[in-house]
């Protein structure tokens, strides 16, 4: 089941900009909720705004056996890490609009799957809902069993340094967590698990996530 507001046909739709940081976080409930009625072990794995989504059920369930965190949109690298929270606050504010992910593209852009645009008021969300979690890692432990958080050192999407603040506290309170970071010299693209990305190398990515999870 993709996030609230994604995954429709139309690529174009401006269905994206409704989303909510609380459609968020009941997702990440649901999700939880359903794993939990088919199978004894529960593994959540999220990237970019998926992975914000994970952090937060990593944080509040302890019903999560496994949470694998990949790429979490926690920050932008476009925003200064100080600047990220007034940046949010400024976008849920103004008025909704677009930006392409491909200026050259546009909505030419692929993957086909995808939209080829986002919403500033999707994007606040997300950052609200990473909010959250990085003010609850500050508190309390996370309540999953164990954490993978997964970076990718040549990501020019995501703000690793948010990442690494959050994955601070909850080592800090004892968290059962791991980290991996890809190296730069891979090249790879913000998302590393898509086989349609022009620079993916999931023949790389794939085997080290399974190994990571695994061992």
């Amino acid at each position: 089941m993709p996030l609230p507001h994604h995954g429709l046909a139309d690529r174009m739709t401006d269905e994206q900009s409704q989303l909510t940081a609380d459609e968020l976080a009941a997702y990440a409930d649901q999700m939880v909720d359903i794993a939990d009625g088919l199978g004894d072990q529960v593994t959540m794995m999220g990237i970019s705004a998926g992975g914000v989504v994970t952090s937060w059920a990593a944080q509040n369930r302890s019903d999560v056996d496994q949470a694998v965190i990949i790429s979490p949109a926690f920050g932008f690298k476009q925003i200064p890490t100080l600047l990220t929270a007034p940046v949010m606050n400024m976008y849920m504010t103004l008025p909704n609009s677009y930006t392409w992910w491909d200026p050259v593209l546009q909505e030419q852009a692929g993957p086909m799957h995808a939209y080829p645009r986002y919403s500033t008021r999707a994007l606040a969300q997300t950052l609200r809902l990473g909010f959250e979690v990085q003010i609850k890692a500050w508190q309390t432990a996370p309540a999953a069993k164990t954490i993978l958080v997964v970076t990718n050192a040549n990501d020019s999407s995501v703000n690793n340094a948010l990442t690494a603040q959050i994955v601070a506290n909850w080592r800090q309170r004892g968290a059962s967590l791991k980290t991996f970071e890809f190296p730069v010299s891979l090249g790879l693209p913000h998302d590393v698990i898509d086989p349609t990305q022009p620079d993916q190398h999931i023949d790389i990515v794939y085997p080290q996530l399974i190994d990571l999870m695994t061992h």
